[in-house]
């Protein structure tokens, strides 16, 4: 229940009101306010407010509306828990039959101890359990507690006592002798019962064989034990492949690095050189020229990519120079000297793929020939050059 007030310094009632039934939507809100007016009035009303009262009438008023108001929230209440009484009782007589179908198909055994006789009473199922043969049923406590296995009798004996001094609910495992030495592992819960000077007078409980699931679990912590290990085994070899991996990323690194030296170190000597050096590829197409030869035929190196012959010389000179390539891509064929210039052509690097480069340095000599005797020639009508000694 809720008492609100419209004039709150902070925050308006009608606002108020909102938030109380959004987060509960049966609590009883009753307005006590001297601020109220008729659009206030009705916005609460439609909010299901359970009373509206002057500040200025009656006190009596307002206490009569707070007692209908609990009453009609205990008399909510009660009839709430009748139901919920009602349901959890059908559902606890369902759990309680269930119990029952599940204790005759797990084998569950079950046993009453007599504290004031020191007797003890159990199932068939319960022998079976100690595997011990069936008798009365009825047997000495002392008898079966021989059967609990030698480590585990102190750690039973206080849970039994803690049960029996009510600190705690008698549950506990242990493990168990069979007459044949087998080791079997038993969990038992029971309840405490009580006379009415409060001192215990019996125990009834249940008890289940549980050792597969404990050799389960021994077998599931090993394989845990085996995965960690694998893990860390793995672990170990991820980082050795990692620091290969990145020696490998470090020393290919200082290789690419001492190649774009080298190539470089390689194209300064070849644009320094006043040798007239080109790279063609197998079909022809120039791969590199070198600065010698950018300036005897004013061209670029970028310009002359994949360019021919055809390109850049009259069809007679690029013919005689696609010869000479054919020539030069013959293995153990060196050039012939002293031709004319169609037949021979400036220092010729040949690459093809997988086979080595070829330079004649007779024909780098030629080149420079050429190139002499081109430039006397130039504005003349002689086209056919004829190369000559150095």
């Amino acid at each position: 229940m809720a008492i609100v007030d419209l004039g709150l310094p902070d925050l308006d009632g009608v606002r108020l009101v909102e938030r109380l039934r959004s987060l509960n939507s049966t609590i009883r809100i009753i307005i006590h306010t001297g601020y109220g007016s008729f659009e206030s009035a009705k916005a609460l009303l439609n909010l299901g407010v359970f009373a509206y009262v002057e500040k200025l009438g009656d006190p009596q008023e307002l206490v009569g509306y707070v007692h209908r108001a609990v009453r009609d929230q205990i008399g909510e209440y009660a009839a709430w828990f009748e139901v919920a009484v009602a349901e959890r009782t059908v559902e606890l007589r369902e759990r309680e039959e269930w119990l029952r179908l599940a204790q005759s198909a797990a084998g569950v055994a079950t046993w009453d101890l007599d504290i004031h006789t020191n007797t003890f009473r159990c199932s068939e199922t319960y022998f079976a359990l100690f595997g011990l043969e069936p008798s009365d049923h009825r047997v000495p406590v002392e008898e079966w507690l021989q059967r609990i296995y030698p480590d585990d009798r102190q750690k039973r004996d206080a849970e039994v006592r803690r049960a029996l001094q009510g600190d705690a609910p008698f549950r506990t495992e242990y493990r168990i002798v069979w007459p044949d030495g087998s080791v079997r592992w038993v969990h038992s819960a029971g309840k405490v019962f009580w006379d009415e000077a409060g001192q215990p007078t019996r125990v009834i409980g249940a008890s289940v064989d549980t050792t597969e699931r404990k050799q389960a679990d021994e077998v599931l912590r090993r394989m845990h034990e085996e995965l960690e290990r694998q893990v860390e085994v793995r672990t170990t070899e991820l980082r050795s492949a990692n620091f290969l991996l990145t020696q490998e990323v470090v020393e290919r690194r200082k290789a690419e690095a001492a190649l774009q030296q080298s190539q470089a170190l390689l194209r300064s000597i070849i644009d320094n050189t006043t040798a007239v050096i080109y790279v063609k590829q197998p079909d022809g197409r120039y791969l590199l020229i070198n600065r010698q030869y950018e300036k005897l035929f004013n061209v670029t190196d970028e310009a002359m990519q994949n360019k021919t012959d055809y390109d850049l010389f009259p069809q007679h000179i690029a013919d005689a120079l696609r010869r000479t390539t054919c020539v030069c891509s013959q293995p153990a064929r060196p050039l012939s000297s002293r031709k004319s210039f169609h037949t021979a052509m400036a220092a010729y690097l040949y690459l093809p793929q997988g086979a080595p480069v070829r330079c004649d340095r007779y024909a780098l000599r030629h080149l420079r020939t050429f190139d002499r005797h081109y430039r006397t020639q130039a504005g003349g009508a002689t086209t056919q050059t004829t190369g000559g000694a150095p």
